[in-house]
């Protein structure tokens, strides 16, 4: 049976995956669909190359492991204290609040996102949790969170 595109009718060959179609029923050539298959660890760190290359990150067991090694579970104790200091006398803030009020605390913090904030709290446990404020919920922390980790 002959497949053929419904943009240009041009005879195309079907992947003949079971189940994968579109809303017409009509199955996708081989070169839109995109496969999942493991990779030899000299293709992974070449791929991984070719990344870094175009300023994407590598993504590859080296890369990760090297990464994993070098973050270990060192706490960063001055931006801990520093965010201690920028709550204040607020219980909970959002993390976009507290990445703004870190910023004009100290400018070493101005181009933080809240995921280099999460990674610097993890080591001691301490997670973003939804937190309601105003009647608004969104990602954020509680003072508390960071009193009990220092105690234990």
């Amino acid at each position: 049976m002959q497949e053929f595109d419904q943009g240009d009718g041009q005879a195309v060959q079907s992947c003949g995956i079971a189940g994968l179609a579109d809303h017409h029923g009509a199955r996708p050539p081989c070169g839109e669909v995109n496969k999942i298959r493991p990779v030899s660890g000299a293709r992974a760190r070449l791929n991984g190359e070719r990344r870094a290359a175009h300023g994407l990150p590598r993504i590859d067991a080296d890369t990760l492991a090297a990464t994993v090694n070098r973050a270990g579970n060192a706490v960063d104790e001055g931006a801990v204290r520093d965010v201690l200091a920028v709550f204040g006398s607020d219980d909970r803030l959002w993390t976009e609040d507290l990445l703004s009020r870190l910023a004009e605390h100290d400018g070493r913090y101005a181009g933080w996102t809240g995921e280099a904030l999460a990674g610097v709290l993890a080591p001691l446990g301490v997670r973003p949790v939804q937190v309601k404020i105003n009647g608004r919920n969104r990602n954020g922390y509680r003072r508390e969170f960071f009193t009990i980790r220092s105690r234990s």
